[in-house]
């Protein structure tokens, strides 16, 4: 039945559970089924009603599903009026279940300074984590403008990402109420970048010189457990205000890049400033057509244009990419100097609309609000986001590239390759390298989908003006105290990487190895 559900094959999954019904109709599970069942189906009346039913009888088994949870926000997020308003349509919703009567407490605690924080009652262990995060919007938010305040502490660096948080973690009220003020910050800045980086040392100030150039006025990083000296280059720049970081945790089976992403959702009262988000990783490098004269602020105004009543929820930016002609060396310069040439990829990453997100599960586009859309870079609605299947989006692809492309500089060379994907101490042979990093792994390098020979058909290089923006952005940042130190130790851990592997003799070893083994 589950699986049926997670295939979304719901005629069938709605015949096993009128089969079940007849045999077992109170279990609190089929009950919960039905629920679902009508929640993929986006028949929120339906779905409400049976979840209602399944609160009434097993108050104590209550869960909200994401799924569920979205269905339960949206009238609420819809509601005119203020937080108060908005916060009594989602208790009248959850009515019943478990911490619905402090809904309208916490906004009270929200709105007047003199209420206290009333004591939850949520069915979750992680209720702490959401009441840790209403705490901060009080004091951070002016709920009578519904902005952050002027003299809001703006944090540098942000307290470690919680354990449970992985995209498809159970809702409580608490969460819920959480969400729904969350999703009530205005905006007064333009554009933000959401990013997860591990071991991406060598090339993270070009990064951060890159969308500073393109007009991106907050970077979000939250790191994977580093071990290549990038953390402190990290640290440094937040210490200096150039980006927000958090320090991520990697493992309990979690994946980083979701639980991070989950985490900016819920957890980041500051992302709440910035009307849209880019999510990427490190080795994604947006480039702005000169339609919008390169800059993200023009993207932002021309959206608004195009799109005066409602804005869309996501730009959905395509992957160009990069390939490195098989090059054994790393050499000098900029990713965008170093590696000119691309192949169309019919992948995506999206700028998001923040007052519209609801959840980054997908990673790649958000789920949104009930009615969102998205367009492409040159501001047409993308077929594949209309309607109610939420999976429709796997289908885009536009090659053009018109407005805009994601850079995507997965390879680079060989020895960044390699370095990437070592694990152990590096004091095995040539051989054992290529054994312990497996065939596999190696393999991709060379395949074809990944990497290919530069020639005068795939040659798309990089704007000049944007080069010239970076180089000034980069001579800004190593003007910066501590920046210089910081680079230089991450490229000496770089050199000792390199020696572990035994040097360029050795890698291009492997890298002879690997080439033979492809073809």
């Amino acid at each position: 039945m589950q699986a049926l559900l997670e295939l979304e094959r719901l005629d069938e999954a709605e015949a096993v559970l009128q089969a079940a019904a007849q045999r077992i109709e109170r279990h609190p599970q089929l009950l919960y089924l039905w629920s679902r069942l009508a929640t993929l189906r986006r028949d929120w009346p339906e779905a409400l009603a049976r979840w209602h039913l399944y609160c009434e009888r097993f108050p104590r088994e209550t869960r909200y599903s994401p799924g569920m949870a979205e269905g339960l926000l949206a009238k609420s997020r819809a509601t005119p009026g203020g937080l108060a308003e908005a916060a009594a349509c989602l208790a009248a919703t959850i009515r019943g279940a478990p911490g619905w009567e402090l809904v309208p407490r916490f906004a009270d605690y929200l709105l007047h300074e003199d209420v206290p924080l009333p004591a939850t009652a949520g069915n979750l262990p992680t209720d702490a984590d959401y009441v840790e995060i209403l705490v901060q919007l009080r004091e951070m938010v002016d709920w009578k403008t519904c902005t952050l305040r002027p003299g809001a502490t703006r944090r540098q660096m942000v307290s470690p990402v919680a354990a449970h948080l992985t995209g498809k973690h159970a809702w409580s009220a608490v969460a819920l109420f959480t969400h729904l003020a969350l999703s009530r910050i205005r905006p007064t800045r333009k554009a933000a970048v959401v990013v997860t980086m591990r071991d991406e040392g060598i090339t993270i100030l070009e990064w951060v010189a890159h969308y500073r150039a393109l007009g991106f006025e907050g970077l979000f990083v939250y790191t994977n457990n580093n071990s290549d000296g990038s953390e402190e280059l990290l640290r440094t720049l937040s210490a200096q205000g150039i980006v927000t970081l958090i320090e991520n945790s990697v493992g309990g089976g979690v994946k980083p890049q979701r639980k991070a992403y989950d985490h900016s959702v819920f957890c980041l009262p500051e992302l709440r400033d910035y009307e849209w988000a880019l999510y990427c990783d490190s080795d994604e490098f947006l480039v702005i057509s000169d339609a919008f004269a390169g800059r993200i602020g023009n993207v932002v105004d021309a959206v608004g244009a195009r799109f005066p009543e409602r804005r869309p929820s996501a730009i959905c930016y395509t992957w160009r990419w990069y390939v490195s002609n098989f090059d054994v060396s790393r050499t000098t310069g900029l990713l965008l100097e170093r590696f000119r040439h691309a192949m169309p990829h019919g992948l995506f990453k999206s700028m998001v609309r923040m007052p519209d997100l609801f959840s980054m599960r997908e990673v790649h586009y958000p789920e949104a609000a009930e009615g969102g859309f998205f367009v492409d870079p040159a501001m047409n609605v993308i077929a594949e986001s209309l309607g109610d299947d939420k999976k429709a989006m796997w289908k885009y692809a536009n090659s053009a590239y018109v407005g805009g492309q994601l850079n995507h500089y997965w390879c680079k060379s060989f020895e960044e390759f390699l370095i990437k994907r070592r694990r152990g101490d590096g004091r095995q042979a040539p051989a054992s390298h290529y054994d312990q990093i497996g065939s596999h792994e190696i393999g991709l390098f060379f395949k074809p989908h990944n990497n290919a020979c530069a020639t005068d058909e795939n040659f798309a290089p990089p704007p000049p003006d944007l080069l010239a923006r970076v180089h000034a952005e980069l001579r800004m940042l190593r003007s910066l105290p501590g920046i210089t130190a910081a680079e230089t130790e991450v490229e000496a851990r770089y050199a000792q990487r390199m020696q572990a592997l035994g040097g360029t003799e050795a890698v291009r070893e492997i890298w002879e190895r690997g080439r033979q083994a492809a073809e």
